[in-house]
C-alpha cells in the first residue's frame, strides 16, 4: 500500500504509547471531572479493570465495539482500554440516533454496543433486541464496568501484539446527509498525527485541556485534544454541560491552558464574556477553533476578550490537519487557517478539470500523506472520494497564500450558480454578520427556474429587517451585484449539527417544506 513510504514514521501503537504515558506521568493528574481527579497511575489500573471486564465478554483484537457515550471520564477509559487491546471502537457521537446507528452498525457489525446514560433510549431499544438494530451480540451499559467482579489485578496474560499498521479506531464522517462514512484509522497513523500536532501547538506537562466538544469527535480526540493532552502528561478537565458559565467557571478553577471549540460554542462564549468578566481566565493560553467557517470578525475578538491567542485548526477526520502556530502574527491567525502539521503532507488545489490553479487562486484542496486515509471502509464507491493518483478529494474550497497558509473558503457543494457566475455563502456571511442589526446567518441556495439558484439568506435578527437593507449593507461593502441575495427569510435560530456545525441540509429541508 502507499502508506508504506510511511513505515520509517508511522512507528507507534496505543499499547505501547499509553503504557508509555502511564509510566512516565503516574503522578501527574490525567483527568478533572467534577470532584474526581484522576492520576496516570488510577488511569491505567481502570484501564486494565476495563480491559479484563471486555476480555470476559468475548472481545479480542480486530473485533468492531460500537462506542456510543456522552463526554465523561468513562469514555476516555473505555476507549483506551479497547485500543490498547487491539480492539476498534466504532465512535458514535452521543447527538446521533437510530437512523445513524441502524446504519451504522449495518457497515460495521459491531459484536458489542456500549452505552451510557446520555444516549439510554436507544442503547436501551439495542438492549431489547430492537429488530432494526440486530446483529450485536451484547450490550454494555457503562455502569456494568463499575458494578463488574472483575478481579483487580494489575497483571495480564491475554495480551495480543499490536503493529503500527493494525486499524486502530473508526472516526465518522462529518456530512450532513444519509448515514455517515466509516474512516478507518490506525495505530501508527493516529498517533503520528496526534503527536505531530501537539509538537506544532506546544503542549508540556503543564498543558490543562478543558473538553467541550463531544469527546468521540476527531477534533476533540486527537487534535490535539484528550489524546495530544495526555502524550504530554497533561491534564484533561471534563465539561459536561455546554454552557458559557460553566465553562468559564471550569476555566478558572481548574487553570485551563487551553480548549476548542467550534464557532457556534466561540461566539456564545465571546458574547457571554463581554457581558460577564467575572470568572479569572488568565490561565488560558490558546483558543482553538475548528469544525466550520470561522468569520474573520469574530476571529478578531478572541485575543482581546479570552485573553489566549486564536489558533485555527483546519482538517478531516479523513487526515489532513493544519493549524496556526503561537509563533504566528495576530493578522495571520485571525485571516487563515494555517499549514499543514507534517512535512509529508502532499496537497494540491485543483479546479473543475482536475488541474491545479495557479497561487493564489481558489480551487477543491486534495491531498495524500502518511496520516490521510486511502479508502473508506466497507464502502463500495470509493472512486468517488479519491483520484487515480491517490488523493483524497477533501470538497473543501481553499486558496494557497503566498506565505504557505492556507485559506479555506467554503465547500464544493456549497457553492452556488447563480446565472453562470459562481458565489461561494462563506464570502456574504461574513459581510452579513457585520450588520449591526444581524446576530447569526447562513447563506445557501435554492433552485430557480430561470436562474439556476437564488442566493438565500436565513438570518436571526435583533428587529425587524428587509431584503433591500441586507442588499444595501452588501452594496455599502463592496460586494458584486452578481452576488446581492434574493431572498431573506428571518428565523429564530438557525439550525446546526450534532457538532454544532451550521446545518445547511437542514435549511434547504425547510425551505422546501415551508417556502416552496
Amino acid at each position: 500500500m502507499e502508506k508504506n513510504r510511511y513505515g520509517h514514521i508511522l512507528t507507534e501503537n496505543f499499547q505501547e504509547a499509553v503504557g508509555a504515558w502511564i509510566k512516565n506521568y503516574s503522578n501527574n493528574i490525567a483527568i478533572i471531572e467534577g470532584e474526581r481527579k484522576i492520576t496516570y497511575r488510577e488511569l491505567g489500573n481502570l484501564i486494565i479493570r476495563c480491559r479484563k471486564f471486555f476480555f470476559e465478554q468475548g472481545v479480542k483484537k480486530g473485533d468492531n465495539i460500537a462506542v456510543h457515550m456522552g463526554n465523561h471520564s468513562e469514555f476516555i477509559m473505555v476507549f483506551l482500554s479497547l485500543v490498547t487491546m487491539g480492539a476498534v471502537p466504532i465512535l458514535i457521537l452521543s447527538a446521533q440516533k437510530k437512523n445513524e446507528v441502524r446504519g451504522i452498525v449495518r457497515v460495521a457489525t459491531p459484536k458489542l454496543y456500549i452505552y451510557d446514560a446520555a444516549v439510554s433510549v436507544l442503547g436501551s431499544l439495542v438492549a431489547e433486541g430492537n429488530k432494526e438494530l440486530k446483529g450485536i451480540e451484547k450490550t454494555i451499559f457503562t455502569s456494568m464496568l463499575e458494578s463488574s467482579e472483575v478481579e483487580k489485578t494489575k497483571e495480564e496474560t491475554y495480551k495480543e501484539q499490536i503493529v503500527p499498521e493494525d486499524l486502530a479506531l473508526l472516526l465518522l464522517s462529518g456530512g450532513t446527509t444519509g448515514i455517515p462514512k466509516l474512516i478507518p484509522r490506525t495505530h501508527g497513523d493516529y498517533l503520528y498525527n496526534v503527536k505531530r500536532i501537539t509538537e506544532r501547538l506546544k503542549l508540556t506537562q503543564e498543558s490543562v485541556f478543558l473538553s467541550v466538544l463531544p469527546m468521540a469527535h476527531n477534533f476533540a480526540l486527537g487534535n490535539p485534544g484528550i489524546l495530544g493532552t495526555l502524550c504530554s502528561g497533561g491534564t484533561v478537565v471534563i465539561c459536561n454541560d455546554i454552557a458559557a458559565m460553566e465553562i468559564f467557571s471550569l476555566i478558572e478553577e481548574t487553570k485551563v491552558t487551553f480548549t476548542a471549540f467550534v464557532p457556534s460554542i466561540l461566539k456564545m462564549c465571546l458574547e457571554y464574556r463581554i457581558l460577564d468578566d467575572g470568572d479569572d481566565i488568565s490561565s488560558l493560553q490558546q483558543v482553538l477553533v475548528g469544525g466550520a467557517m470561522l468569520p474573520e470578525e469574530t476571529a478578531r475578538q478572541v485575543d482581546l476578550v479570552l485573553g489566549g491567542k486564536l489558533i485555527q485548526v483546519f482538517g478531516t477526520a479523513e487526515g489532513l490537519i493544519c493549524t496556526n502556530s503561537m509563533d504566528d502574527s495576530y493578522e495571520t491567525r485571525v485571516s487563515c487557517q494555517g499549514q499543514p502539521i507534517s512535512e509529508y503532507d502532499e496537497i494540491k488545489i485543483i479546479d473543475n478539470d482536475g488541474k491545479e490553479v495557479a497561487q493564489g487562486e481558489i480551487g477543491e484542496l486534495i491531498v495524500k500523506g502518511p496520516y490521510t486515509i486511502q479508502e473508506y471502509y466497507r464502502l463500495l464507491d470509493n472512486d468517488k472520494y479519491f483520484n487515480e493518483e491517490g488523493f483524497y478529494l477533501s470538497g473543501d474550497k481553499v486558496r494557497k497564500l503566498e506565505d504557505g497558509n492556507l485559506k479555506v473558503v467554503g465547500r464544493v457543494k456549497e457553492q452556488i450558480n447563480r446565472a453562470g457566475e459562481k458565489i461561494m455563502p462563506s464570502e456574504l456571511e461574513e459581510l452579513i454578520i457585520k450588520h449591526p442589526d444581524i446576530m447569526d446567518c447562513a447563506v445557501i441556495g435554492i433552485e430557480d427556474e430561470m436562474l439556476g439558484n437564488k442566493i438565500c439568506v436565513y438570518a436571526v435578527a435583533r428587529k425587524n429587517i428587509s431584503l433591500l437593507d441586507i442588499r444595501k449593507h452588501l452594496e455599502e461593502a463592496g460586494i458584486a451585484m452578481f452576488k446581492l441575495p434574493d431572498v431573506l427569510r428571518l428565523v429564530k435560530r438557525i439550525p446546526v449539527t450534532a457538532m454544532k456545525k451550521v446545518d445547511k441540509e437542514a435549511l434547504r429541508i425547510l425551505e422546501k417544506e415551508h417556502y416552496e
